[in-house]
């Protein structure tokens, strides 16, 4: 609960940072010509080798709300966030953070297309992650392991986790399970993580065929059991979602 209740408290803070006058020095959004290829994602801003300029091509109403708000895909509730493609390109002020940046994104949606938001507690299925009967099989970070990722070859994902806590993972974990994972393991360390599962019978990754033959793998929930002595649970649970009262599928002008 205190998760939920945090996540609460961040939801007023990114209403009252939206009313800031924190904005883009120059910002256009246009709607998108249609193509028929897949372009993205987005590119430049705060952390990147171009800090100074964002450009997102052919982006959803949805894609750029989960950015600018940091949310995963079921905390977003609203109809009509995939019927409208735009190209967005913005001038970043030298020395933005990203968490500003995203004020910016908040900002740009609400000047040009009008939108309108609240959040709201809706009762959701979850998975609760708990350490399992043996006990975890974590290991903790010596710094040998410097960067994250994942490599999907034949049906299963391998999925490396540097210098992070059951919390990152809980998170990363929710994005392949499209619901929120909520860490009840009590482990506050800093780990490696590394996971080997079979991704049949999870979300399609955009662009990329079924395997014609997979490697055998266990499933992600047993994965986690078996290769990190935690445990996935279904529960229902409270959690904080912001609600779309209206966004206007034109923009207004740049």
């Amino acid at each position: 609960m205190k998760r939920l209740i945090l996540v609460a408290c961040w939801f007023v803070a990114a209403n009252a940072q939206a009313d800031q006058a924190q904005r883009f020095e120059v910002a256009t959004i246009r709607v998108a010509a249609p193509r028929d290829i897949y372009v993205g994602p987005m590119r430049g801003g705060p952390g990147t080798s171009d800090p100074g300029r964002f450009t997102w091509e052919f982006a959803t109403p949805r894609s750029v709300l989960l950015k600018a708000f940091g949310l995963d895909a079921f905390q977003l509730v609203g109809s009509g966030l995939e019927d409208q493609r735009y190209d967005i390109t913005a001038k970043v002020p030298a020395g933005a953070t990203v968490d500003g940046f995203n004020v910016m994104l908040q900002n740009l949606l609400i000047d040009r297309l009008g939108l309108k938001f609240h959040h709201e507690s809706r009762v959701m299925p979850v998975y609760d992650l708990t350490v399992a009967k043996n006990g975890p099989k974590l290991k903790e970070s010596d710094g040998s392991l410097t960067a994250s990722g994942a490599r999907y070859t034949n049906g299963v994902m391998r999925l490396t986790l540097a210098r992070s806590s059951v919390e990152d993972l809980a998170r990363q974990l929710g994005v392949e399970l499209d619901r929120m994972v909520i860490d009840k393991t009590g482990l506050k360390g800093v780990y490696d993580f590394r996971l080997e599962y079979s991704h049949e019978g999870l979300k399609p990754l955009p662009g990329v065929p079924p395997p014609a033959v997979q490697d055998p793998a266990p499933s992600l929930f047993a994965a986690v059991q078996e290769q990190l002595g935690l445990k996935l649970e279904a529960a229902k649970e409270p959690v904080d979602v912001i609600v779309v009262d209206n966004i206007n599928k034109t923009p207004a002008d740049n």
